[in-house]
């Protein structure tokens, strides 16, 4: 859980309510230019020609890191030679309104169940 919206929930009781306005420090963070990252068409070759949607503008596209894990990336601009793709998360430079009811509170040591 994000730490601002830990903030929010600590010392707060069953049945307590709070509606708070995170800024974007507090939310996702605020947008990181290095991020921001343009790359040559011809490294999406597959993926601009192959696929079945295509891809424009707000489209995520999925890559992978060295480390073998999953990034997302949202798709800026694209033009006849570059492609601008997006690393920073999608909710990023941007204030949330984080509202809450708090339905229980747990001890610390007790395992968590899931309630359906």
């Amino acid at each position: 859980m994000l730490p601002g919206f830990e903030e929010v929930l600590m010392g707060m009781s069953a049945g307590q309510s709070a509606r708070v306005l995170l800024s974007s420090e507090q939310g996702f963070g605020n947008i990181n230019p290095e991020n921001i990252q343009v790359f040559s068409n011809a490294k999406f070759t597959h993926v601009l020609n192959g696929s079945n949607e295509p891809v424009q503008p707000g489209s995520m596209l999925s890559f992978t890191d060295g480390g073998g894990h999953d990034i997302p990336g949202v798709v800026r601009e694209l033009n006849s030679e570059t492609i601008t793709v997006d690393f920073n998360h999608p909710l990023a430079g941007r204030e949330i309104l984080f509202s809450t009811l708090i339905i229980s509170v747990l001890p610390a040591n007790t395992q968590a169940v899931e309630i359906k």
